[in-house]
This record gives structure tokens, sequence and C-alpha cells, in this order.
């Protein structure tokens, strides 16, 4: 406890350090080039079969991960992606959301999600959003929010194992 003060101190500065590290996977200038990708954002459970999916079908992905680790795992799979908040411009700039097909959402935060999408949308109006919901409501929110699809992964998830069970 006596050591607390002085390890948080370095906190900052060392967020600062490995801000400036990581951006992207990939050269800036190919970053900026992107056009008709999509747009993951999340790199967990959901975000890593929605990429598995798109790259198997041959479609160029932009990850957009804030958590450090996912972000590193990204790295050594040679995905090409972004270390920041989904939901900051800058950081949807740099993903070329306003020249991507369609955008991918798949944290599990509600506000995080629906801020994400209303930014997204003011870079492009005609984007096709799929966005991750925490419940039922939410589907429906989403949706009225202009979402073109809003799933629910558990939800998703038990419809699948229950109609795998009455086939053969």
């Amino acid at each position: 406890m006596a050591l607390s003060p002085v390890v948080s101190s370095f906190a900052v500065p060392l967020g600062r350090f490995f801000r400036r590290k990581a951006v992207v996977v990939g050269s800036v200038a190919e970053q900026s080039e992107a056009e008709g990708h999509v747009v993951v954002a999340g790199y967990g459970r959901s975000g890593r079969g929605a990429v598995a999916s798109l790259l198997e079908a041959g479609v160029a992905v932009v990850v957009v991960e804030s958590d450090y680790v996912l972000y590193a795992d990204l790295a050594s799979v040679g995905v090409e992606a972004i270390w920041g908040d989904i939901t900051s411009p800058e950081i949807q700039h740099a993903a070329q959301v306003g020249k991507a097909r369609a955008l991918i959402l798949t944290m599990p935060n509600a506000v995080t999600v629906e801020v994400a999408m209303e930014r997204a949308r003011r870079l492009k109006e005609g984007l096709r959003i799929v966005a991750r919901a925490v419940n039922e409501p939410h589907v429906t929110k989403l949706i009225q929010m202009g979402a073109d699809a809003a799933i629910q992964p558990e939800l998703e998830g038990g419809v699948a194992m229950a109609e795998r069970a009455l086939t053969s």
C-alpha cells in the first residue's frame, strides 16, 4: 500500500507513451486508403467471430479495440487494427468509417454502442450498422436509432443451440 502513490504516478505517463506507440497495424498510408471495408469495433468473443468470418469471405477488415492486450493479439495475427475508443471521432476517422461498407459494434456496453452508432451516421449516412444489443428492449432501441440489425448474442446463441438439438 505504501507504494500505491508512487506506482499510480506512472499511470498517466505510461498511458501517453502507449497511445503514441500503438495506433495502426500496417502503414498509415494503407489505412488512409481503406475503402469498402468493414470496421469491427471490439475484438472479444463476438468480434473475433465476426473478423474470422469476414476474412474467410475475403472482406477487408479494420478492427478498433480499446483493450491493449486484445489489440496486441490483433498485431500478432496481422489483422489491420487501431487501438482506441470507437466513440472517438478521431478513431472513427482513422478507421475510415466514412469510406467503410459496414460497421459492426460488438461491445457489451449499451452507451458505447449507441454513441458510436450516432457518430458513425454523421460520417456516412448510408453506412450499414450491425450492433450488439444487451437485452431485448435494447434491440428495439437500436433499430429505432437506425441500426440495420441489432443482435443479442446470448439469445442468438440459444436459438442456434435449439435448432441444432432439433436437427439431425
